[in-house]
C-alpha cells in the first residue's frame, strides 16, 4: 500500500473469468530473436483455470550474450459460494543467461560485439530454475 516507500503495484493474476479459451502470440527479431506464448482460460461450472506456456530466446548482439527461458504459470480457482474462492498457483521457470560483462569506451569504439574477457574466461552466467 501506499505506507511502502515508492508505492506498490497491485499484481492481479489472470483467472478463467477474464482470460481467452485460446491464445497464441509470437514474436522474432535480430540476433535469432524469438519470443512465444500459448494461453488458455476457461470456466468449468464453480472452477476455472488459466494457464500460460511461455519461450523466449536470443542469441544477443553482443558476445556471450547468449539468453533463453522458459516459463509455465497457471493457477485453478473453485467459487465456493459467491463470496467465497480458493485458488492455486503454480509457477515454472527455467532461465538461462551468459553474461557480457562491462567494457570501456574504447572498447566499445574498438569492437562495440566484444564481451569482458574475465567474463568469457569465467564463463559469467546468471541461471536458475523455480
Amino acid at each position: 500500500g501506499s505506507g511502502y516507500l515508492g508505492g506498490s503495484i497491485n499484481y492481479v493474476s489472470r483467472t478463467g473469468y477474464d482470460a481467452d479459451p485460446a491464445q497464441v502470440r509470437a514474436e522474432a527479431g535480430s540476433f535469432d530473436y524469438v519470443r512465444g506464448q500459448v494461453s488458455s482460460g476457461m470456466v468449468i461450472g464453480a472452477a476455472d483455470y488459466y494457464a500460460s506456456l511461455s519461450h523466449f530466446s536470443q542469441t544477443g548482439f553482443r558476445d556471450h550474450s547468449r539468453q533463453s527461458s522458459e516459463r509455465l504459470f497457471a493457477n485453478v480457482g473453485y467459487k465456493v459460494t459467491e463470496d467465497i474462492e480458493n485458488r492455486v498457483f503454480i509457477t515454472v521457470l527455467d532461465s538461462r543467461s551468459k553474461l557480457p560483462g562491462s567494457i570501456t569506451k574504447a572498447q566499445v569504439y574498438a569492437d562495440p560485439r566484444q564481451a569482458n574477457a574475465g567474463n568469457v574466461l569465467s564463463n559469467q552466467q546468471r541461471n536458475y530454475e523455480l
